[in-house]
């Protein structure tokens, strides 16, 4: 969470102590345009399931790289890197 008050330095638009977070617009223009492509998500809720979807995977793909970042360090010379995506 940040305050945004014009001026400030990077550091002093964060308030102390508040918990990590991000905010996604889920916009009905997003779903105008979608709609009108015949292209799916086409609603908001379609729209939230993306969203989850490319956040789970995301993670996957961190835990796999922290997976491979711990074989290479006990010496596992047949380990192999995570497939960039």
């Amino acid at each position: 969470m940040i305050k945004h008050k014009y001026g400030l330095g990077r550091d002093e638009l964060l308030f102390p102590g508040a918990p990590q977070s991000i905010k996604l617009p889920a916009a009905r223009t997003l779903n105008v345009f979608t709609a009108a492509r015949n292209q799916l998500p086409s609603t908001r809720m379609g729209n939230f399931e993306v969203m989850r979807a490319a956040f789970i995977e995301a993670r996957e793909y961190m835990r796999s790289w922290d997976d491979y970042d711990a074989k290479v360090k006990k010496g596992d010379k047949d380990a192999s890197a995570p497939r960039k995506t």
